[in-house]
């Protein structure tokens, strides 16, 4: 739990991580590229209201000492009538340039790395091109780009090894909370052991020797709900015990293969007379030639655990049914009883929950609330799928192996 919780912490930080230095960087690009696009229509609007100025591309102060910059004057016809330049552009490349820009019909934009505006001149339909060679700012952000992608990149695997390191401390006030539980749990369920076996032991010796004379019966009953009800605890603390040991992690047992159909008849195979006695119908299909890798007091435990739950929740003469199929190359265990009309569908996420016991079951003196929670744990613990469904008065426990 403490590993996942860890985990959990790490992968959400170095998902907000990327999230936040992904945005700087692209900021930082958009800003950059939008401010060369800024400057450079600046630049154009400039040659355009100082393209009628005089002495305008003469060598004096202005827009055209820009050796990038030049602007052209054409008529009505779309033909050039005047060309104001610092003198670096020749007659031949403006005359290209315009064309091209012609061609393309908008009236700014971008073509390679000249940028060009165009504005109306005068009433006749004459009009002013302006262009300039952005050349400089394409190659600035072209080496601006990986510089920006490398640092940013960087700084998410720096954030992010933080961020790992960071877990352990951020975990380690509540690794020593649950591991003061976890031990306060196994202290309290192995001291409970020994005065409720006494105290079982001791009822029962007592309602031995008191008999079922007429006088003495009411003694007898009270004696036998006591005896009831430390069974009860002593369950209660078994169950308790177990989720201990279930959430310490790892039992450090290597994986054995066996047979899983064998397991499950074996485990399930007690409870048949305990049907019997109950007046319930009892049936189970197990498929054979189905190996398994893993823990065989696992899964016996778990196949306890789910029909002891569906013959103590199942209505009076009802039926219990367990199969274990082949689907799609996995083991599936299904247990099922009827009677599970009186469970609301909102409840079922609920049934795992330790010591809920739903509100059907809540009149019940027997049973724990605690059986579903440790078939939860061991699932997680050996990466099994555990889930629960409600159809037509049946419920259904499905396990994948």
């Amino acid at each position: 739990m403490i590993r996942k919780t860890r985990l959990k912490f790490f992968f959400v930080t170095a998902a907000i991580v990327v999230v936040m230095v992904s945005a700087f960087c692209a900021a930082v690009l958009v800003n950059a590229a939008a401010g060369d696009a800024a400057r450079a229509r600046l630049a154009l609007e400039k040659a355009i209201r100082e393209y009628e100025m005089p002495h305008a591309g003469q060598g004096r102060p202005g827009t055209f000492n820009d050796a990038r910059i030049f602007a052209v004057k054409l008529d009505g016809s779309g033909a050039v009538v005047g060309v104001k330049s610092a003198g670096f552009y020749s007659e031949p490349d403006i005359l290209a340039h315009i064309a091209a820009i012609t061609a393309d019909g908008a009236a700014s934009g971008k073509i390679g790395d000249l940028r060009f505006l165009i504005a109306d001149a005068d009433a006749d339909g004459g009009r002013i091109l302006a262009a300039i060679d952005t050349g400089i700012e394409n190659e600035s952000f072209r080496r601006l780009t990986p510089v920006v992608l490398l640092s940013g990149g960087g700084g998410i695997l720096l954030l992010s090894a933080a961020a790992w390191f960071l877990s352990f401390w951020i975990v380690k006030p509540l690794a020593a909370g649950l591991e003061k539980q976890k031990r306060f749990i196994s202290e309290a369920s192995h001291e409970l052991k020994t005065p409720l076996t006494v105290i079982s032991a001791g009822a029962e010796l007592l309602r031995r020797q008191i008999g079922e004379k007429a006088d003495r019966a009411a003694m007898g009953k009270w004696l036998g709900e006591i005896q009831a009800q430390t069974e009860r605890m002593a369950a209660m603390a078994a169950d308790l015990l177990s989720l201990s040991k279930l959430d310490e992690g790892g039992s450090g047992k290597t994986p054995a293969a066996f047979d899983l159909p064998r397991a499950v008849l074996n485990a399930v195979l007690p409870f048949e007379a305990v049907a019997f006695e109950r007046g319930k119908a009892f049936r189970y299909d197990i498929q054979t030639g189905l190996p398994y890798k893993g823990d065989p007091k696992a899964v016996a435990q778990a196949v306890g655990i789910l029909c002891d739950n569906a013959l103590k929740h199942s209505d009076e003469g009802g039926t219990v049914e367990i199969a274990l199929k082949n689907r799609n190359g996995r083991a599936v265990l299904s247990v099922s009883n009827t009677g599970g009309g009186a469970v609301n569908k909102a409840e079922l996420p609920l049934l795992f929950e330790r010591f809920y016991r739903g509100a059907a079951a809540r009149a019940e003196t027997n049973g724990s609330g605690l059986g579903l929670s440790v078939l939860k744990a061991v699932a997680e613990k050996n990466n099994w799928r555990v889930k629960v469904e409600t159809n037509g008065g049946v419920i259904a426990f499905t396990l994948a192996f």
